[in-house]
């Protein structure tokens, strides 16, 4: 699917929205009145602890979650936020793209700090917009965005310490609007992908790069516990899976809305177990298959979920770019 595409979906959302919401919201409350009673039933009649509650055969608790964020300029509000990763000490990097800064927030979703995307090399703008941020296995950022020259879109990848100072940068001889990255972290290389390529670097420099097949549209880029390249591709609703020099080894996923099927997939991540996740944007959820494809379940139900990383203790969060929020999802069980 192209980009076009992608953004024509956007806008239908965005017009169905106050539908949606006051739909879902008594949605909401009518599910939240039944597992009230349920629960208590529950607990009333097996005396259960909490955790063994939510474990119950056939039945399923919803996941506690903390939402964030909102339309605008001021700390903590964001104006289109692609991207977010979770450090090992449990901060939360967003990037909030037309304000051209990263923002932290607490895995609770206080608001911490905020720093600008600086790109440093004496440019005339040094500003860009940040697309997508993963942490390496050091504790630095890297965020991949773009600088706007004239009818292209620049792209440039910027290393920065904890603090947002700038540490390194890299200018990919690439034009694109909507870049992502990733980081291998047993090696510490970054991985970007951008448009149909994708391009592997370390702190020295270019270590490999590969296009994939023409046609084929890259939504995010995730790096497997096997060592392989995980994308989700918007144009076939599917991911597909590379080995370091470009060979497909493995493609799952079709468009539709059952299990296991995608629409408009787009931010990837994998889990501690191997397990990966999926950002099913085009029907509203987040879904998680094992690393051969297989469908295993769906994990959460939330409205056009873009980018998704997983916390240190399993926590889920995602970002939704049509109400500019950041959701914390703590998932039972994990």
């Amino acid at each position: 699917m192209s980009s076009d595409t992608y953004e024509e979906a956007e806008a239908v959302k965005l017009k169905k929205l106050p539908v949606q919401k006051a739909r879902q919201q008594r949605e909401r409350r009518a599910k939240s009145r039944l597992e009230a009673i349920n629960v208590e039933d529950i607990r009333r009649h097996a005396d259960l602890s909490s955790k063994e509650t939510n474990a119950y055969v056939g039945f399923s608790v919803e996941p506690e979650k903390v939402s964030f964020g909102g339309e605008g300029s001021d700390p903590g509000k964001f104006l289109r936020n692609y991207g977010v990763a979770v450090s090992a000490d449990n901060e939360i990097y967003a990037t909030d793209v037309n304000n051209e800064r990263i923002q932290v927030f607490s895995i609770n979703g206080v608001f911490l700090r905020l720093f600008p995307a600086l790109v440093p090399g004496g440019l005339e703008r040094n500003l860009m917009q940040p697309h997508d941020v993963a942490l390496d296995a050091n504790g630095f950022l890297w965020v991949v965005g773009n600088i706007k020259v004239g009818f292209l879109h620049e792209v440039h990848v910027v290393q920065y310490n904890r603090d947002g100072q700038p540490m390194a940068t890299f200018k990919l001889n690439s034009f694109a609007r909507f870049p992502t990255i990733a980081v291998d972290a047993p090696k510490n290389n970054i991985i970007v992908a951008v448009s149909r390529g994708i391009i592997e670097f370390s702190a020295i420099g270019l270590s490999g790069s590969f296009e994939i097949e023409k046609g084929e549209a890259i939504g995010y880029i995730t790096h497997g516990n096997d060592g392989n390249i995980l994308v989700t591709d918007r144009s076939s609703n599917s991911v597909r899976v590379y080995n370091r020099t470009g060979k497909l080894l493995l493609k799952f996923g079709e468009g539709g809305t059952g299990e296991g099927q995608l629409r408009f997939p787009q931010g990837i991540c994998t889990d501690k177990f191997g397990h990966v996740m999926v950002a099913n944007w085009g029907n509203d959820r987040v879904d998680t298959f094992t690393s051969r494809g297989e469908f295993v379940r769906t994990v959460v139900k939330t409205p056009s979920p873009l980018a998704i990383a997983i916390g240190p203790a399993g926590q889920l969060v995602v970002t939704d770019s049509l109400t500019d929020t950041v959701i914390i999802f703590r998932l039972h069980g994990l």
